[in-house]
């Protein structure tokens, strides 16, 4: 949410003792860590504070009018992640004056895909965000169905109509790094969030903690494994930032506990049930001991779940996504297991800052979101009855898109 707000010592001191106050009313009784502390914790405990951490009493760029309720990825907020991820960039300071524009504003929004319940909502949340703006005179949207060219195409075709500003969900990290620096270098500022991509020619870079989110996983599966034992890897789209930072974090903990190791691994193709059931189906039909599954998304999840099923073999701790389907199974089923997720109202972070670059504020380069989690203690907060399998758990999902896309009829 964008609000403007006052300024000075008074400012940081009332955000800091808000802080405070979240952080022990999340820790009970005890005192709360300090922020010296927070920076000493694991990339899993990081993961789990961060979310209490709302909001983070640095994460006001100096000099700005307008706060975004994100983490800066810098050092002195502490990183995001642990010391096996990618690189944690030290994040400056973006002073946008030179981006600054009298509205209304026209929005390029270069999104990789709609094949998935989750990026549904993220981009119904993106235009929800937009509407609350009266600046923003336009949005102009491409989809890409999960085909990098497309993308690509896409990206060149906002570029041809000299959009206000860019701002992309990437579907691969690597490939659209030529077509969004041709928009960075022709002037026009880009806004990347969700996915990373693999270059510096960004404005402003909104990260979803994908590593603090396997890595809380991985921990979760060690733990329940008894720390040895066979797991399973059931990964994303070969080539997402996402997937590879979830599992070079599950590598990680591999490392940490030797006695886990990895009986199988399999990439799919974009949130595909079908094919990912049938990798199940062939480590299954394989042999393969199976103490555990770590699957990345709902798809590698239900799949698993499916194939083991028809097997009649039991369930063994997994970890997955938060859909309404997902939870209801898990329910059911009673399965030991964990959810963490990143919430799709990253796209309303990515809408604010494109709102504050336009408005030549100053905001950081580099921010991270914040991870919530699901368990057994606290499924019944998250699980639906009243709405469809389709519906994914998120905060800040206001109730008129659950309705509309979400509603039983």
């Amino acid at each position: 949410m964008s609000k403007a707000l006052g300024s000075g010592r008074s400012y940081r001191i009332a955000l800091i003792l808000i802080a405070t106050m979240v952080l022990l009313a999340a820790a009970g009784a005890g005192a709360a860590p300090s922020l010296a502390e927070i920076q000493k914790m694991s990339p899993a405990d990081q993961a789990s504070w961060g979310a209490k951490l709302y909001p983070y009493p640095d994460m006001r760029a100096p000099g700005a009018t307008t706060v975004l309720p994100l983490r800066p990825w810098n050092a002195k907020s502490g990183p995001p992640v642990g010391a096996d991820a990618v690189p944690v960039r030290e994040s400056g300071i973006l002073d946008a004056s030179k981006y600054k524009k009298a509205p209304p504003w026209t929005i390029g929004f270069s999104n990789s895909s709609m094949g998935y319940n989750w990026r549904i909502i993220m981009y119904e949340l993106f235009m929800y965000r937009a509407k609350q703006y009266p600046e923003i005179g336009k949005v102009i949207v491409t989809q890409a169905d999960g085909n990098v060219n497309k993308q690509i195409a896409d990206i060149e075709d906002l570029i041809a109509k000299k959009v206000d500003i860019l701002v992309v969900s990437a579907g691969v990290q690597d490939a659209l790094v030529p077509a969004i620096e041709q928009a960075y270098d022709a002037g026009i500022p880009v806004v990347i969030f969700d996915r990373d991509v693999s270059t510096d020619k960004y404005t402003v870079n909104i990260r979803l903690n994908e590593y603090g989110n396997g890595y809380a996983e991985a921990e979760f599966l060690a733990k329940a494994m008894g720390y040895h034992g066979s797991l399973i890897g059931m990964l994303g789209m070969a080539g997402s930032s996402n997937a590879i930072d979830r599992w070079n974090a599950v590598q990680a903990i591999i490392k940490k506990y030797p006695g886990i190791k990895i009986g199988a691994a399999g990439w799919s193709k974009a949130f595909d049930m079908a094919e990912d059931k049938a990798i199940m189906k062939g480590f299954i039909a394989s042999g393969v001991k199976m103490d555990g599954i770590y699957a990345q998304w709902l798809t590698e999840s239900l799949g698993a779940i499916e194939a083991l099923q028809e097997a009649n073999l039991p369930i063994p701790p997994i970890v997955g996504d938060v859909s309404n389907q997902e939870l209801r199974l898990w329910r059911d089923l009673k399965t030991v297991g964990l959810h963490v997720s990143n919430p799709p109202s990253c796209s309303i972070d990515a809408v604010d800052a494109a709102v504050l670059v336009l408005k030549g504020d100053k905001l950081y380069r580099d921010y991270v979101n914040s991870l919530f989690q699901v368990t057994q203690e606290t499924l019944s907060q998250y699980y639906r009855p009243d709405l469809t399998d389709q519906y994914i758990a998120s905060p800040r999902l206001p109730e008129d898109i659950v309705q509309k896309y979400f509603a039983k009829k």
